[in-house]
């Protein structure tokens, strides 16, 4: 899949599926507040869901910053990375605090 066609078509459509999704308040018995659910795209299931604020995490402080920090994870391979509605490429740039320009594809 392409950069251009995971920007403008596979993000949001995980993104819509987000908002049909479930709200989680406990996996494995661990306390958490987020929104989950599967979503089918070219023939492969993959898992959209929100960042977990009770982590301790650069992700989840984003998150309770107010950031909407979002996990898109296929069948195989390396999970996409959502902050803001923006894909975010470079993760290691990333901070507690902030997201660079840089970062965002």
């Amino acid at each position: 899949m392409s950069k251009e066609k995971i920007k403008e078509v596979f993000i949001p459509k995980a993104l819509e599926e987000l908002n049909k999704g479930e709200i989680l308040e406990e996996i494995e018995g661990k306390r958490c507040q987020m929104k989950r659910n599967n979503f089918e795209f070219e023939g492969e299931e993959y898992v959209v869901l929100e960042q977990n604020t009770y982590k301790n995490s650069k992700y989840a402080s984003l998150a309770k910053k107010g950031n909407h920090v979002v996990w898109i994870i296929p069948p195989i391979g390396s999970w996409f990375l959502v902050i803001n509605n923006q894909w975010v490429i470079k993760k290691d740039l990333v901070t507690p605090d902030s997201v660079p320009p840089e970062a965002i594809f």
